[in-house]
């Protein structure tokens, strides 16, 4: 029984690792005993013996001495193994001694890495073995496979090539017979192809130079173009050794066989492939499959040259004559993958040839109605063409405005579908962002286009908002390029497709009606393509007036506060999104629209604790930080940011229950998104605007917040917590009564925090907090230490540990801080690095 068999073998070899010692392995493998083993055994100890080794545990040096003695019985196991071979080319020879051949191929593989050396495993009678069982059915010809495999990527001294020449000889004789009696034998295909592979892989130069080399390099042509992605990808390492061998300079021929064989038998679709849903093939395994050939057609690419675009010119033109649209499909599909190897060579002369053929194909073959196949599938990869050719295209407005038409013509046609509009969108952002200067003066025209097909490409997207957003993006991109009385107009009609889906659906839910799921995913992405547009919209156009994108804001407000209000948490964290980006565009000229601002943040903050509204928030403070006192914005935001503070912090202080009369404990932070955000909004407000954060109220509550987080198990918030501590300890400014009050509170979360053994980088900030905090403290330092101590949670411990003497150099450091108070950063870190290591949190409390 071969689990049996296998079992027992794992036994005996795990005692003879513990008993090395008193008996080598090497005497085991010389005792009567063994050697009264059947041979299926013999090979099934030794190979499991080998194979077990990695998993026994053993201490470095004894590893070392066991792999020795092991090589010491090397000579032992080769005889052993020839043995077993023997009769392996014998036709009548037992179903026994087929087994005992994979047995003894798997003792090669596992004992190769011990001693036997690979002039010794590709010599003599194993060679010839090794070459025969590659042609026998499987499983032999698979334990063959990966025994040679094993071999041949095994470290080789000089000595050991010829070895690897006479072993690549052999391979080409037997990889011709393979192909020309078992090309149907799918196992021992791969075989082949791991082995010639991996041969490739660790001898290139000797494949390279040796009298076989063409008859390897066709073997693995045949490979490549075998059925099988797997024996196809195994057949590509072969060319990519090649191409780093010393003779890749001459093998441009090979390369361009490589290509057309990548070209017509592996990335093409089957002829009679209609659409994925109806085909056997799996959509994704044949993508990841492309993706990984990709890589051989860059490297065919880099050895042609620009040559590569005349050849792809030529398989097109032959493959449209043939009317297979698969075929057509294939061609430019290489052309996306090898596009830039050839439009961005190093070489000036090269790089403008190559872009100029470029230009020419875009010209001739993508932008001519008619010339390609009509299908979908072609459609997309003719749009893929021309993104990777973006940058030809944006050299010249006449190749780029009918470049980008297509795009967007592609992506409103009836029967277009996700992968056709994906691929359109990403080319037009892609053409328009790199040559956004010389389609301004037809910015009107380019808007009114897109503007006029929105509607029809949105209406076929249901799952997928992204190419409605980037194409938003690309226009905001070329908007931002022209003048504001250019760009507000030209906002209006952008925005409008989506503005008036929007205000249908804002209709229905102030109306009181239902909607659907899908409809509140529907105002989502339309609300993001709204933000998509005011994306890259330049500030400066704030100091000529009122910013077009608070135009744009005003305009479309009641809209946005009704979906806002009523839409859900999606749809408002969207239109929070919205206003982000329209704050970052104006910077100070958001000021018109503070007001509306006030009358829907804090409401919706109430009702859904969303950390986006927070987070809508603190980008205005950061925008209006240089605001004077005397200005309107000034109050405003101050009226804004104290009520969004208080409606935060009261309802995270309803779910965490601190105080800053007692100390906060671990976990007593809930809603740690809307905690996160409320710190990082304060944190703002304590750099940009402190007197308006203390006029609010809320500083004593913002410190309440920052304690628990510090003293919390959340690193994120430990971090913000101390940041916003170390902050306000460290200026003096408004507010310094209300940070000296909480100083024992603040000192007690902070130890509570490094307990937690946070990440050094938190604990290094703590430590910072801490010394700023002690400083404050003054000659009470001492006293707040041992008390916030004291709130630790004590562990009485009477067994001795291996913290002592940590403990108690800790111990000395602490009744330091007094007269050193700048020790304490260290300290702190030191205490975080014992705990961590030695996991022992008990014992330290107990020394505190």
């Amino acid at each position: 029984d071969f689990r049996v068999l296998h079992k027992l073998s794992a036994a005996v070899s795990h005692f003879c690792f513990a008993l090395w010692q008193h008996t080598p392995v090497s005497a085991v493998l010389q005792s009567s005993v063994f050697s009264s083993f059947h041979m299926s055994a013999k090979l099934e100890f030794l190979s499991v013996l080998a194979e077990e080794l990695p998993e026994a545990g053993l201490a470095r040096q004894s590893d070392l001495a066991v792999k020795a003695d092991l090589s010491a019985a090397a000579p032992a196991v080769v005889s052993l193994v020839q043995q077993a071979l023997g009769h392996l080319a014998d036709p009548t020879a037992s179903p026994a001694a087929g087994r005992d051949a994979m047995r003894a191929f798997s003792v090669l593989q596992h004992w190769g890495p011990l001693g036997i050396p690979m002039s010794v495993l590709l010599s003599s009678g194993l060679l010839q073995a090794t070459i025969q069982g590659l042609s026998l059915p499987a499983p032999v010809c698979t334990s063959v496979a990966d025994c040679a495999a094993a071999a041949l990527s095994l470290p080789a001294s000089d000595q050991e090539m010829s070895s690897a020449a006479a072993f690549a000889e052999m391979l080409a004789r037997c990889g011709q017979g393979i192909l020309g009696t078992r090309a149907d034998d799918e196992d021992c295909v791969h075989g082949l192809a791991k082995v010639i592979s991996q041969l490739a892989t660790s001898f290139d130069n000797v494949v390279a130079t040796c009298p076989q080399a063409n008859e390897l390099h066709q073997i693995a042509l045949a490979l490549l173009a075998n059925e099988h992605f797997a024996t196809r990808e195994m057949a590509l390492d072969y060319f990519e050794a090649m191409n780093c061998s010393s003779q890749a300079t001459s093998m441009q021929p090979l390369f361009l066989q490589v290509l057309s064989t990548i070209v017509h038998k592996c990335v093409a679709l089957p002829s009679d492939f209609s659409c994925w849903s109806d085909s056997e093939i799996d959509e994704e395994s044949f993508s990841q499959h492309r993706r990984r050939l990709q890589d051989g057609m860059v490297d065919c690419a880099v050895s042609l040259g620009i040559e590569t675009l005349s050849y792809i010119v030529n398989w097109l033109s032959e493959a449209c004559n043939s009317q297979s649209w698969q075929a057509v499909e294939a061609v430019l599909f290489c052309y996306v993958c090898v596009a830039r190897e050839m439009l961005f060579p190093e070489e000036a002369q090269k790089r403008e040839a190559a872009r100029a053929q470029s230009a020419a194909f875009c010209s001739q073959w993508i932008l001519s109605a008619g010339r390609l196949p009509q299908n979908q599938m072609v459609t997309a990869a003719s749009l893929r063409v021309l993104r990777a050719s973006s940058v030809v295209l944006a050299a010249s407005v006449d190749s780029m405005l009918p470049a980008v038409q297509m795009c967007i013509t592609a992506c409103a046609e009836q029967h277009a579908t996700l992968d056709t509009i994906s691929a359109g969108a990403a080319a037009f952002q892609e053409i328009v962002t790199t040559g956004r200067g010389l389609l301004v003066p037809h910015a009107e025209t380019l808007v009114e286009h897109v503007a006029g097909v929105f509607p029809a490409i949105a209406a076929k997207l249901k799952d997928s908002s992204e190419p409605l957003i980037r194409i938003s993006e690309a226009m905001s991109r070329l908007i931002a390029e022209t003048q504001p009385a250019q760009a507000s107009p030209l906002l209006q009609k952008c925005a409008a497709p989506a503005f008036l889906h929007l205000q249908s659906a804002a209709n229905q839910l102030g109306n009181g009606g239902f909607v659907q799921a899908s409809a509140l995913a529907s105002i989502v992405a339309y609300v993001n393509c709204l933000a998509g547009i005011m994306r890259f919209l330049p500030s400066s156009w704030s100091a000529r007036g009122v910013h077009p994108a608070v135009e744009v804001l005003g305009s479309m407000w009641n809209t946005l506060q009704t979906l806002a209000s009523a839409g859900g948490n999606d749809v408002l964290d969207a239109v929070c999104g919205l206003i982000r980006f329209i704050v970052g565009a104006a910077r100070q000229g958001i000021q018109p629209a503070l007001p509306h601002l006030a009358s829907l943040l804090p409401t919706a903050l109430k009702s859904t604790h969303s950390p986006a509204v927070m987070n809508t928030v603190a980008a205005c403070i950061e925008a209006c930080s240089s605001c004077k006192p005397e200005e309107e914005s000034y109050s405003q935001l101050q009226g804004l940011l104290s009520q969004c503070l208080q409606a935060s912090l009261e309802a995270l202080q309803q779910q965490g229950g601190w105080s800053l009369t007692a100390p906060p404990g671990p976990g007593c932070v809930a809603l740690p998104d809307l905690a996160h955000a409320t710190i990082d909004t304060a944190m703002r407000a304590v750099i940009f605007v402190r007197a308006q954060l203390v006029s609010t109220g809320q500083l004593p509550h913002v410190l309440e917040l920052s304690a628990a987080m510090v003293a919390s198990h959340d690193p994120t918030g430990c971090r913000l917590g101390a940041t916003i501590i170390h902050q306000l300890a460290s200026n003096a400014g408004p507010g310094d009564d209300v940070i000296q009050a909480a100083v024992p509170v603040l000192i007690t979360a902070c130890l509570h925090g490094a307990a937690h053994a946070a990440p050094e980088g938190v604990l290094r900030r703590i430590g910072d907090t801490m010394h700023r905090l002690l400083k404050r403290a003054g000659g009470d330092a001492q006293t707040m230490l041992s008390s916030s101590a004291a709130s630790l949670p004590l562990h009485q411990q009477t067994t001795p540990s291996p913290m002592q003497e940590a403990t108690e150099k800790l111990l000395v450091c602490i009744g330091k801080i007094a007269s050193e108070p700048n020790r304490f950063g260290a300290l702190i870190t030191d205490y975080g690095k014992i705990c961590r290591r030695k996991a022992d949190m008990d014992v330290m409390a107990a020394y505190l």
